[in-house]
Order: structure tokens, then sequence, then C-alpha cells
């Protein structure tokens, strides 16, 4: 009687064993689900951010391509002659330079 109650005792200790084994690795796989989830949803976070930077960075290189655009022709020779023309500027002709020894007054 006590040989099979000996018996009994461990086959209890070994399946209440294996059932706290069992709940374990239940609760890891379900932890590492859990992670997994998050660094998943964390990546496609970052991933649609990026899209968006990237997007910004094309419409600033647009503009900066305009700008440049604009700026050359705003430099151009035939522009700046208009320029020259609305503003009432005249060629000067005679230059006089100041000497840094004289004096100068204002009226």
């Amino acid at each position: 009687m006590t040989h099979i109650r000996k018996r009994r005792h461990q086959l209890y200790h070994k399946s209440r064993g294996l059932a706290v084994l069992s709940v374990l690795i239940v609760v890891a796989i379900f932890t590492l689900g859990f992670f997994y989830i998050i660094q998943t949803n964390s990546l496609i976070g970052h991933s649609y951010e990026i899209r968006e930077q990237r997007q910004y960075l094309e419409e600033l290189s647009t503009k900066e391509h305009d700008l440049e655009m604009q700026a050359a022709v705003l430099r151009s020779p035939a522009t700046l002659e208009k320029m020259v023309g609305h503003l009432g500027m005249i060629e000067v002709r005679d230059t006089i330079y100041l000497d840094s020894n004289s004096t100068v007054a204002i009226r």
C-alpha cells in the first residue's frame, strides 16, 4: 500500500511540475508576442515618420530649385537693366574719391 501511495505522490508531483512548466511556457509566449506587437507598432510609426520627412524634403528641394531659378533670373543683365531704369538710376561719369585725411560734413 505504501508503495502505491509513493507512486501516486510521485506522479502527482511530476504532473504538477509539468503543469507549472506549461503555464510558464504559455506566459512566456504571450509576453514575447506582446513585445513583438509593441516593436512592430513602433517600427510602423517610425516608417510613417520617415515617409513624411522624405516628402517634406522633396518639397523643400523643389522650392530650393525654384528659388535658385528666380535668383538667376533676377541676376541677369536684362533684369538688372530694367530695375535700374525703374529706380531712376543713372550712370556715374565723374567719380570723386575722398581722401582719409580730408574732413567731410553733412549739411
